[in-house]
């Protein structure tokens, strides 16, 4: 049975939509609240967490203020890439890149505009069958009205690679 050891609290104000991944042994928190930027929390302070304690409130290891609000986190744990999707940057909510290969020291590491609005995504480092793209690493980004393909393996000018439209 789960038993709650804690709570972290809300960096500004509360919203209906977080969403959290992990990395590192850290949590990764956004949210469609103003000003929230992204929260990080290490989870390995949960071991000191005693199931008597009643101090439930847990303080936020890093913060990342590069953004206000994002609907979603996608996060690449092969390069130490967070992706931050649906925010109030990058033209309305494009691809904000983030490195968290030091998760206690997130820091800004480029912007995809070219499509507008990005609702998820998925990246990877890609491994074939495709040999030209070998190596790199390729975001596929669902749009309002289109799934994008980007090779984001340099953060300041990343690449389309393709578009694919759907209704």
């Amino acid at each position: 049975m789960p038993v709650v050891l804690g709570m972290l609290p809300t960096h500004t104000f509360s919203s209906q939509w977080f969403d959290i991944k992990t990395y590192s042994n850290h949590a990764f928190v956004v949210a469609e609240a103003i000003n929230f930027g992204m929260q990080v929390y290490d989870l390995l302070q949960l071991d000191d967490l005693s199931r008597e304690s009643r101090n439930y409130n847990l303080g936020e290891t890093a913060h990342y203020g590069g953004v206000g609000s994002s609907h979603n986190i996608v996060i690449n744990e092969d390069s130490g890439f967070a992706y931050l999707v649906g925010s109030n940057t990058c033209n309305d909510g494009g691809l904000h890149m983030v490195d968290i290969s030091d998760p206690k020291n997130p820091s800004f590491a480029g912007c995809f505009r070219r499509d507008g609005y990005t609702h998820d995504a998925q990246c990877v480092n890609y491994d074939g069958p495709d040999t030209r793209y070998t190596g790199k690493e390729i975001c596929f980004c669902s749009n309002e009205s289109r799934v994008t393909i980007v090779d984001v393996t340099d953060k300041a000018s990343p690449k389309v690679l393709s578009r694919l439209r759907y209704n």
